[in-house]
């Protein structure tokens, strides 16, 4: 089985940022997307779309959630536990402290399986240092500091944000990004 790069946004506005990326970039309309909500207990994808040929190495999912919702929680560990699939989180909120907070009170597996977190601080990695400090989340790294100090230790991390960030401004200037 081929693998695939799986982007997933879990958001408690995926739905429109799906339908906000699907209008600023031709992309999505050639790559496997799914959109998902949890319903009670249970995960219910409520929207797919397959292209013909299919020929993109990238899939998207969008899940309709807050990342505190106890089945979001139980859908972490279960990422944490697919040992074929390399898991890389980036928690990208608007606001730097809410990155930071979010990205301490994920599931305990994921720090003990060392998963890499990627949290957005716009202005310092400080914080994040501090929590980096101590035995249980010493897998957080901070990007996105607009005054330097990045610490990304390896190039193709940095690549891959790039990437990422340009599908998602794909026609955009740096004059539109939304402040912090």
């Amino acid at each position: 089985k081929k693998r695939r790069t799986c982007i997933t946004f879990v958001d408690s506005q995926a739905k429109k940022k799906m339908y906000e990326l699907m209008a600023s970039s031709y992309m999505l309309n050639v790559s496997t997307y799914l959109y998902s909500e949890i319903v009670g207990d249970n995960f219910v994808t409520q929207e797919s779309h397959v292209p013909e040929g299919n020929f993109m190495d990238i899939e998207w999912h969008f899940i309709q959630a807050d990342i505190e919702h106890p089945t979001m929680r139980k859908i972490f560990e279960q990422w944490s536990d697919e040992g074929d699939a390399l898991l890389t989180v980036a928690v990208c909120f608007d606001e730097s402290d809410k990155n930071v907070a979010a990205g301490m009170v994920l599931p305990r597996k994921m720090y003990e399986k060392n998963i890499p977190i990627w949290l957005y601080t716009r202005h310092s990695g400080k914080l994040v240092d501090i929590a980096r400090s101590s035995n249980i989340y010493d897998n957080l790294r901070p990007f996105g500091m607009e005054h330097g100090g990045l610490c990304f230790e390896q190039d193709k991390y940095m690549k891959a944000v790039k990437m990422i960030n340009y599908v998602y401004w794909n026609g955009r200037t740096p004059n539109d990004y939304p402040e912090a």
